[in-house]
């Protein structure tokens, strides 16, 4: 990399401002910039002027940092998972219990997580288990009615289980239209729903 960027200075008068990882005398790693520029007489390259500088604790300051953020991203997509696991409670009958605030990226990653489980296991019913909310802003009650949407869409019939008065209260001034939706006190009277549900209803395989 730093023979062509050299190359390339005297060449094409280009200058060059690199970070490279060396390999010292004593087989000992070593981070360095490189930097380097070309004075150009008569359109001509006469001279390069470069320089290393030893930025070794700087960079492994940033990788680790780099390291310990992909490691909190990984931890709080774990931690989303959890929030709101996708249980197959029953042949074709989904249960996806959420538990607290629906944000953006958490509904944008429940509901992707939810239909490629519909449609991978051929899920004629999902129970929404909304026990774990005590209260929803319009915000979050919009993301419910958009994941009970998109599941219908792809021909299952959504259950809900768990609706807290403040959570009622929430849904019914967002005039939502849950005419065509279950709607169940607990999740055990929800799956006995599910469980009765027409032949044709479930999934075919």
């Amino acid at each position: 990399m730093i023979s062509k960027a050299v190359e390339r200075c005297v060449g094409e008068a280009e200058p060059f401002d690199l970070e490279l990882e060396l390999l010292t005398y004593h087989k000992r790693r070593l981070w360095v910039r490189a930097a380097g520029h070309a004075q150009v007489e008569d359109g001509e390259v006469v001279r390069i002027f470069g320089a290393f500088q030893d930025i070794h604790d700087k960079k492994r300051r940033e990788l680790e940092l780099q390291e310990k953020l992909a490691i909190i991203e990984q931890q709080r997509s774990t931690i989303h998972s959890m929030s709101a696991p996708i249980i197959q409670v029953w042949d074709g009958v989904l249960a996806l219990p959420v538990v607290g605030q629906l944000d953006e990226a958490r509904a944008a990653d429940i509901t992707e997580r939810l239909l490629q489980t519909v449609v991978s296991l051929g899920a004629a019913q999902v129970i929404l288990d909304l026990t774990g909310v005590e209260a929803v802003d319009d915000a979050t009650a919009d993301h419910l009615l958009r994941i009970i949407r998109a599941t219908s869409l792809l021909g299952a019939q959504s259950i809900i289980t768990g609706v807290r008065p403040a959570v009622a209260q929430t849904l019914v001034a967002l005039g939502a239209d849950l005419t065509k939706t279950t709607v169940r006190s607990n999740l055990r009277e929800a799956i006995k729903a599910a469980m009765r549900s027409p032949s044709d209803a479930r999934p075919r395989r």
